[in-house]
């Protein structure tokens, strides 16, 4: 995939990913749309990345206060956690469907 194909789909995930639209969507329906060829799973997951990693980044001071002091309760180590088992289920669907994820439910008729 060419430079300014990547940026395209970066932007695209970064405006999307806040909105209540689904940005994998527009991950797969942009390249559809513009005659591209599919970028993969791969990138998809990396730009999903880039977006938890700025979440994180967003988020440090309460994620520092949540571990730094595990002997306290706080609102942001329950949020935290509370966080983290909303995260299960994806990762056990994820786990167990990948394949299927990746062969079927990434194509535009799906969307």
């Amino acid at each position: 995939m060419d430079f300014p194909r990547a940026i395209s789909l970066a932007l695209i995930q970064a405006v999307t990913e806040f909105l209540p639209v689904s940005s994998s969507a527009h991950l797969i329906l942009l390249p559809t749309l513009a005659g591209w060829q599919d970028q993969g799973l791969a990138f998809d997951v990396t730009v999903h990345l880039g977006t938890l990693c700025a979440v994180v980044f967003h988020y440090r001071a309460g994620l520092i206060r949540a571990l730094s002091r595990p002997d306290r309760p706080s609102t942001d180590r329950t949020l935290l956690a509370f966080a983290a088992v909303a995260t299960l289920p994806a990762l056990i669907f994820g786990g167990v469907f990948a394949d299927d994820v990746g062969q079927h439910l990434r194509t535009p008729s799906v969307i």
